[in-house]
Parts: C-alpha cells; structure tokens; sequence
C-alpha cells in the first residue's frame, strides 16, 4: 500500500508488522517529519506542535505505535526500539520520502534516536522531546504505576478524564489533555477502559532496562540534534535530570539543548518548545541558538 496524503486526516496503513494509524498533515511535496509519541500515550500528544510545523512549510505524519490508540497489539515479542524505528522507516517509504525528520517525545525521543542509528542517511534532523536515557529513579516508579490505568474500567469517560485530572501528571491541564485520554477509550462491560495494551508498554519498558543507551545509541548519533528538556518534576524527578543533559551533550557534538519550564507533560503543550521545535526544523530556517 501507499500513503496519498493529499488532504489531512487519519487513516490505517499496513506494514509488514500489522496496521498502523496514522494522522497526517500537510502537502505532500513538503519535507516529511514523522512525530512519535510516548510509552503509553498517543498521536494527540502532537497536538499542538503539528499545526506548527505545518506553518513551517513541512508535511507531518502522526503514528499510533505498535499497541496504542488506533494501532493494534502486534503480539509479544514485537516490541523494542528496533521495530519501532523500523515502522518509521516504512512509514516515510510508503510516503515517498527517501529523507525526513523525526520528533519525538519520551519513548518516541529514543526511538528516533534508534532510527538515526539503525538507518544512517534517512533521518535529517532528530528533535528529542524530555528523554535520552536514565531517568531519575522515582520518575521511573511514577510511570510505571501510571499504567496501571490501562487495565481499570471506568463507568463513563468523564468519570476517566475526572482520574486522570485528579492525578496531576498531566498540568496545566487543557483542551488538549482532555481529547488525548478520550482518544484513548473503548467501550467494554461496565464502562469504558484504555484500549492501548500495557503488554506493549511493559514489553518496550522492558527492552530499555535491558540496554545501555548511552553506550550503544549516543555515539552513533552525529545529525543535528534537539534535546528540548523538561526542568519541573514529574511527580519528585526528572526524565532528564542535569547530570544525564550534561552527559548527553557531551557525547553529541552535534546537540542544541533548549530547556522548558515545565514538567513531563506540560513540556508538550508550552510555546517555548512549539517554537523552539519549529525553528529547529523549518526548511532554511535556525535552530535554537544559531544565527
């Protein structure tokens, strides 16, 4: 199958691991950037971000992962940075793009760093949304009791978003937020309930536990480069705390690093990073600290 993406919308491609959705924006005869969310969220996450780059004269294709949203469990076993690097990959194939650009956010921030490595000469330009690779410990607990939701039936998706709220994570809560975790449910018995699947998320969970990527991926990182970095806690730590930014920059020579007032989920609402992200990778255009 190839993509047409003559107008904007969402729909369903085939790869050879299974369906994924995809949302899309912008003429075809653009530079592509493909956004890639987090560990359990969803393409919504780009809400904000999309349409700005879009103003900056590029094309944009939003994914589902593997397990999220839209996109159906492709079975244990499926998961891990290489395989989802490979369906960016396919996806800028089935859009006739030999070259683009990735954005990413959490999660999606290593896994455009796997496909920058995986695939040397595809990847222009790589924009890391609040990851790079240790996490401070307690950061990592709240994520992974954040999950958890994912198995809980609620009665009614108001009573879902009132959950969510009331957690905290997600602030300041907006428009945004509320069409994300909406975005995310299906109807079951007794209620509604995430459809994305924690057995994605734990699988991908558990393949960074199993790998160093400071030591397998940064080395092989040399395109230009944007850390844009979270500086409010998520709970009682960072994603990216400063000794991991100071790490990671001095690894790659090839990073600009723009630091947000904001926490984990703020950071992808907030007009410093849409602008710092649009300038980064306008066609012609300066990043972050370049004249």
């Amino acid at each position: 199958m190839t993509a047409e993406a003559e107008s904007d919308g969402e729909r369903d491609l085939t790869l050879r691991s299974g369906a994924l959705h995809v949302a899309e924006l912008g003429d075809r005869s653009h530079s592509l950037v493909i956004c890639v969310h987090g560990l359990s969220a969803n393409h919504l996450g780009f809400e904000r971000i999309a349409p700005a780059l879009l103003g900056a004269g590029l094309r944009v294709v939003s994914p589902d992962l593997r397990g999220r949203g839209r996109s159906p469990h492709s079975g244990p076993g499926t998961y891990g940075l290489p395989a989802h690097a490979a369906d960016l990959v396919e996806i800028a194939d089935q859009y006739g793009a030999e070259r683009f650009s990735v954005v990413g956010w959490s999660l999606g921030a290593l896994i455009g760093m796997q496909c920058a490595a995986s695939y040397p000469g595809r990847l222009d330009r790589l924009v890391m949304i609040d990851h790079a690779d240790e996490e401070d410990d307690s950061t990592v607990a709240l994520i992974e009791r954040g999950l958890a939701r994912l198995d809980a039936v609620f009665r009614d998706p108001d009573a879902y978003i009132e959950a969510i709220r009331a957690s905290g994570a997600a602030r300041p809560w907006n428009d945004t937020w509320d069409r994300f975790y909406r975005y995310e449910l299906g109807v079951v018995p007794g209620g509604v309930k995430p459809v994305t699947s924690r057995e994605a998320a734990l699988e991908d969970l558990a393949y960074l536990d199993q790998h160093d990527l400071s030591e397998e991926l940064w080395p092989r990182l040399r395109i230009p480069t944007l850390l844009v970095r979270a500086t409010v806690p998520l709970g009682s730590g960072l994603v990216v705390p400063a000794a991991e930014r100071d790490a990671f920059a001095a690894a790659v020579h090839s990073l600009q690093v723009v630091e947000v007032e904001a926490n984990h989920y703020g950071v992808m609402t907030h007009p410093a990073t849409i602008a710092a992200v649009a300038a980064f990778l306008a066609p012609g255009g300066h990043g972050p600290g370049q004249e």
